[in-house]
């Protein structure tokens, strides 16, 4: 099949197979966080300027700031093509050390050996099943599920090749009560919307908790718990067939009337208009986790 690349700007997530007929110059979806695995072929794709030839023995993660696009593909190229907003994989990445994160920011070509690749292979496969078959109400969370256990599979396996100084990381103390607080906002944010709540759940008051998150993550966590409810409001409204009365109480708001004044100040519709009309991309009027305010976290995103 093929596929209009840029189509996928609205979704949160996609899996597709790209190759010469389906790759043009500048076809990468921008603001996505995309794996390319090829399983033929080759292909160049310029990132920052800087150009990047890979085959089925290497693989490209392409952060969604790099300035990217694809110059070459040969006549027998053929990949899957994983993109991502990054919310979901700021959840897969949550307790994943801020030098490797850092890393991945300065090298998105990695050479795969015959294990890597049979692992990387199995993660597209499952990937692309949820994205093409399942489709349920659950497909984000097992998308961000997916993308956490080949995150962590893949720290575990390059690990020991971090450099020390790749990033000046964030305090023991500060990284353990971000780690705490995404776990505790992944798990329960159905079930409370008051940043009091997660305060109480690591044990700091809710100011100290605000100070935490807005300094590392650019974001205040009611924002945080707000966005999470937003996205997972669009996606149930656009994919699944519950009622809005139905999404209002798994969301676990007081009333469908307080739901649709939630809905409409954060993506600037009603439930009802979104859901007549869906359109991922209006995640871009939410309020964004602006990773480019970690100096410390995030130090090569200008500089590759």
């Amino acid at each position: 099949m093929v596929h209009d690349i840029r189509k996928l700007e609205k979704e949160l997530y996609f899996c597709i197979r790209i190759n010469s007929r389906n790759c043009v110059r500048e076809s990468l979806v921008s603001g996505r966080f995309i794996l390319v695995f090829p399983l033929s072929g080759k292909a160049i794709f310029v990132l920052n300027g800087k150009s990047y030839e890979i085959d089925n023995s290497k693989f490209l993660l392409v952060h969604p700031h790099f300035e990217s696009e694809i110059t070459f593909v040969s006549d027998d190229f053929d990949a899957y093509c994983i993109g991502s907003v990054l919310e979901l994989q700021t959840e897969a990445t949550y307790n994943i050390p801020p030098a490797f994160l850092a890393m991945l920011l300065q090298r998105p070509s990695w050479d795969m050996d015959k294990e890597t690749t049979r692992a990387t292979h199995a993660f597209c496969t499952m990937f692309d099943y949820n994205c093409s078959q399942l489709k349920g109400p659950n497909s984000t969370n097992i998308a961000a599920s997916l993308f956490s256990v080949f995150i962590q599979a893949f720290y575990e396996k390059v690990k020991n090749i971090i450099p020390p100084d790749a990033t000046e990381g964030v305090s023991a103390l500060t990284g353990n009560l971000l780690s705490r607080f995404m776990n505790e906002l992944r798990q329960h944010y159905k079930e409370s919307h008051q940043v009091m709540f997660y305060a109480d759940k690591v044990c700091v008051s809710p100011k100290y908790l605000t100070q935490v998150v807005k300094r590392h993550y650019g974001i205040t966590p009611k924002e945080m718990i707000d966005r999470k409810l937003a996205i997972e409001s669009m996606y149930l409204l656009s994919k699944s067939r519950m009622s809005i009365q139905e999404i209002s109480n798994e969301l676990n708001f007081p009333d469908q009337s307080y739901f649709g004044r939630f809905f409409k100040r954060q993506v600037g519709m009603s439930p009802l208009a979104f859901r007549q009309k869906p359109d991922m991309g209006l995640m871009v009027k939410l309020k964004p986790m602006d990773n480019r305010k970690l100096g410390r976290r995030w130090p090569f995103e200008k500089k590759i």
